[in-house]
């Protein structure tokens, strides 16, 4: 090739002639050619595949969301976890919960199950406290219905001191 470009040697330029580069054969080395595994990545991300609410620590009211580094074998499980981002006593629920994940694995390029690194976020939210004592519910709320709202501007029939359309006459007048 450099007997045919001598100019190639020493990086200057000079006119190239097409037809010539087309003959020119380069073939490289087998080895070269081979892609070795996992040198494309992930074509399929792990996804959760079963998963444990984490345990709401104690006294706490916070929402808050913690993210977990989780290494996925080839068989789904939760390999090796460790804390990303996350505030404690919420990191040590969250790192205890998804240890007990399980993961469709990560596939390759030639759809083989293949270790790899994922991030999981997971979100705490207060539990709201118990309501011990019954409410009464008009019937329109529990027939899914909002019941109507009256409002009285002051170009309303209300704000002249007359009644709303509609209501009783015998009742009192509000203030």
């Amino acid at each position: 090739l450099i007997l045919s470009y001598p100019g190639l040697a020493s990086g200057g330029s000079e006119p190239l002639d097409l037809d010539a580069l087309e003959r020119v054969k380069v073939e490289p080395e087998a080895e070269v050619l081979e892609i070795p595994p996992g040198y494309f990545g992930v074509a399929e991300p792990p996804l959760v595949r079963s998963s444990r609410a984490p345990e709401y620590p104690a006294r706490q009211t916070d929402s808050t969301s913690v993210l977990i580094d989780v290494l996925v074998s080839e068989t789904g499980r939760a390999e090796q976890v460790s804390l990303y981002r996350g505030e404690e006593p919420f990191a040590s629920a969250a790192l205890a919960a998804v240890e007990g994940y399980t993961f469709y694995p990560a596939e390759s390029v030639d759809e083989r199950p293949m270790r790899t690194w994922v991030e999981v976020a997971v979100p705490f939210v207060p539990v709201p406290p118990e309501v011990d004592e019954e409410v009464d519910v008009p019937r329109d709320v529990e027939a899914g219905v909002d019941p109507p709202v009256l409002v009285a501007g002051e170009d309303s029939p209300r704000a002249e001191g007359s009644r709303i359309p509609g209501t009783d006459p015998a009742a009192p007048e509000e203030p």
